[in-house]
């Protein structure tokens, strides 16, 4: 998403900066709680995008866990903002980050796997026929692709990319079952 406006940045010639304010997962689930029913976002969508969102260096990233947002965050806000407005070319990211980013491409591939593998399950077996049931698992094999996930970030699990991830999940899935 951020790709589109870099570029849009780039092409007029102006700054572009990525403000990001972040908290634990579980502060998230909280806040999120806390809003008003029409404005809430589901937890899934919160465990998605927490899962493979990765930042830049070049980011200007705000830890809101302990405190929110506090007029020392404001403070670097609008210093970024100031050094993109008078270089542009120091704010910038490289181009096509998300694209290339490994987290990414490696979600993605999890993410067919699991539809293709639930479907089959959902198929083959006289307890998906509840619906409820079909749901628990569900929920239950995005819970493991996010752990995964999260331990090739914190390098628990080493991959490369000529390596079978499908294959590693499902490994990591028969063995955490």
């Amino acid at each position: 998403m951020r790709h589109r406006y870099r570029q849009i940045a780039q092409r007029a010639q102006i700054g572009f900066l990525s403000i990001h304010l972040y908290s634990d997962i579980s502060i998230a689930f909280q806040r999120n709680q806390n809003r008003d029913l029409s404005k809430r976002v589901s937890n899934i969508s919160i465990e998605n995008i927490y899962s493979k969102y990765q930042f830049s260096n070049d980011d200007l990233i705000i830890n809101t866990t302990d405190r929110g947002i506090t007029i020392e965050y404001l403070y670097k806000i609008l210093q970024r903002i100031e050094q993109a407005y008078h270089q542009p070319e120091q704010c910038r990211i490289e181009p096509e980050i998300n694209q290339q980013n490994f987290m990414y491409q490696i979600d993605q591939k999890l993410r067919k796997l699991i539809s293709k593998y639930l479907k089959e399950e959902f198929e083959n077996n006289e307890k998906f026929k509840i619906i409820n049931e079909k749901k628990i698992y569900a929920e239950m094999i995005n819970g493991k692709r996010q752990t995964f996930l999260e331990l090739i970030r914190q390098k628990f699990i080493i991959l490369n990319e000529n390596e079978d991830i499908e294959q590693t999940f499902q490994q990591y899935l028969q063995d955490n079952n």
